[in-house]
């Protein structure tokens, strides 16, 4: 997704503009269903918390994203926006990756 944020920065022909906002679509589902599924299992006492903590917030970062933006665009432009939702983005990735691991079971 970092990938995909960087390429639109670049101000790519629409060809590879299509792709890549597809590409940059996959992305954003795989990485909320991945984290969906780790809520699931996180506390299964406490199910139905994790789970509506976890969409409050998505949908939170889904109302407040554009306003952010907005702010950002209007303020240092386009490609610095751009590269600092890239490295966010990169952040988020390898911070999941390395606290989200399955530990395989106790025999």
């Amino acid at each position: 997704m970092s990938v995909c944020l960087i390429v639109i920065a670049l101000r790519v022909p629409w060809p590879i503009e299509f792709v890549n906002f597809m590409l940059l679509g996959f992305g954003f589902y795989m990485l909320h269903g991945c984290i969906h599924v780790y809520v699931t299992e996180l506390a299964p006492h406490a199910r139905g918390t994790a789970t509506s903590g976890h969409t409050s917030f998505f949908f939170l970062g889904q109302s407040i994203g554009p306003v952010v933006y907005g702010i950002g665009l209007g303020t240092v432009g386009i490609v610095p926006v751009l590269l600092c939702g890239a490295a966010i983005l990169a952040c988020t990735g390898w911070l999941c990756a390395l606290k989200l691991r399955h530990t395989p079971p106790a025999v």
